[in-house]
């Protein structure tokens, strides 16, 4: 059985400090910030999902997690390279996101 981490931009602030609880001022998020697979010396999970109503929201209205340029960064870089992951076994899935959008 493999176990896949569904993506939702979760990451972590290596610069948090958490006896004053704030962030280092020069963070940028994506760049700064790692993901659960870059801190551990085996990756938790066997593979990512992302889901295209996470990356994109619903209707093409642009509603999803993603802000515009993460989707255009994503599209370009291909996931890959947006997960830091080119030379890791992970593998990468897809998928339509239908619960996000399941009541319209």
């Amino acid at each position: 059985m493999k176990f896949v981490f569904a993506d939702s931009l979760d990451l972590v602030d290596p610069s948090f400090d958490f006896e004053t609880e704030e962030r280092s001022p020069t963070r940028i998020r994506h760049r700064d910030d790692r993901y659960p697979h870059e801190l551990f010396s085996h990756p938790p999970y066997d593979g990512i999902l992302v889901s295209k109503a996470i990356v994109d929201g619903i209707g093409g209205g642009g509603a999803g997690r993603y802000t515009l340029a993460q989707r255009q960064r994503l599209f370009r870089e291909g996931v890959r390279a947006f997960f830091r992951i080119k030379d890791s076994p992970l593998f990468t899935v897809g998928d339509c996101g239908a619960f996000t959008y399941v009541k319209e």
